[in-house]
Parts: structure tokens; C-alpha cells; sequence
């Protein structure tokens, strides 16, 4: 039977293990899931979206990162789905 001491070293033991051998948990960010809000209609590529919130989110689209999908808050209804251009700026705005 064990004695009190050698089951509270196994447990820290266990708990040590379990710290290293876990992964620590962090939101996904590879698909750039973001929520906006519009107060007025916003055009987009083939549509028009009506004031209210909307998803954008990066797709995988054979290995290119170009695609955004735009849906409804929760995922379920797709407006459109286009392709982006990578834009870069060297001078930062002031104000932003």
C-alpha cells in the first residue's frame, strides 16, 4: 500500500507530465476569422450586403490564402466568396 507521501509525489508527478505533454490551448487564427458590423449597406463583389453583421474568413483554396469567404455572423449563409489582392503600405497613418 502506498504511504502518503509516495501518492502525493505520483500525483505531482502525473500533474508535471501532464503540463509538459498538453498543448497549451490557443484560438485558431489561420482561417482570420473576423466579425464587422455595417450600419448601412456595403458592396462587395456580386452583391450587396444590408446593414447587420457579417464573418469574413480566409479559405484554403488549393494551397492559396487569396480566397475570403463572407458569410452571416454565425457561418451558415454565404454572400460571396472573393478573391483578395495583398496590398502593403510603407507609411502608417496618423490616424487609423
Amino acid at each position: 500500500m502506498f504511504s502518503k507521501l509516495k501518492l502525493i509525489t505520483a500525483v505531482l508527478c502525473v500533474v508535471a507530465v501532464a503540463f509538459v505533454v498538453v498543448p497549451s490551448a490557443k484560438a485558431d487564427d489561420w482561417d482570420k476569422k473576423t466579425i464587422v458590423t455595417f450600419d448601412r449597406p456595403v458592396e462587395v463583389p456580386g452583391t450587396v450586403l444590408p446593414p447587420g453583421k457579417y464573418m469574413f474568413q480566409v479559405m484554403d483554396f488549393l494551397g492559396s490564402r487569396n480566397v475570403i469567404r463572407i458569410t452571416d455572423e454565425y457561418g451558415v449563409k454565404v454572400y460571396a466568396t472573393v478573391f483578395g489582392i495583398w496590398d502593403f503600405t510603407f507609411d502608417a497613418p496618423e490616424k487609423t
